[in-house]
C-alpha cells in the first residue's frame, strides 16, 4: 500500500511601525484637498517559521534595518463642514491605499 505522512508548517508575522507623517497641500478649497505627504519613523518585523516535520529547524528573523519611509498622494473632501473622508495612495511603510474619516477644527 501507499504509506502517506502529514506534517504541518506555519508562518507568523508581527510588525510594528510608528511614522511622523507631513502633507503638502497642492490644491486646497472650501470642501476638497488634494496633497503629497512624506514620513519616517520606526518599524520592527518578526517572522517565525515553525514545522512538525522531524527534522525542520526553526526559523526566526528580526528585521535588520528599525527605519521605514512613506511617500503618499492623496485627496480629502468634506461633506460637512468638520467631518470629512480622505483617501490616499502610497509606497513603503503601509498599505498600498488608506481611507478613513478625518475631523477639522
Amino acid at each position: 500500500g501507499i504509506y502517506f505522512e502529514t506534517y504541518s508548517l506555519s508562518f507568523k508575522k508581527s510588525q510594528l511601525r510608528i511614522l511622523l507623517r507631513a502633507n503638502y497641500n497642492i490644491v486646497q478649497r472650501e470642501k476638497f484637498k488634494l496633497y503629497a505627504g512624506i514620513g519616517a519613523g520606526y518599524k520592527h518585523i518578526y517572522r517565525t517559521t515553525t514545522s512538525n516535520q522531524p527534522g525542520f529547524i526553526e526559523t526566526t528573523t528580526d528585521n535588520s534595518i528599525p527605519f521605514t519611509g512613506r511617500i503618499a498622494v492623496g485627496f480629502k473632501v468634506y461633506p460637512v463642514e468638520r467631518i470629512g473622508i480622505f483617501c490616499d495612495a502610497g509606497l513603503f511603510g503601509g498599505s498600498l491605499f488608506q481611507i478613513g474619516v478625518c475631523l477639522r477644527q
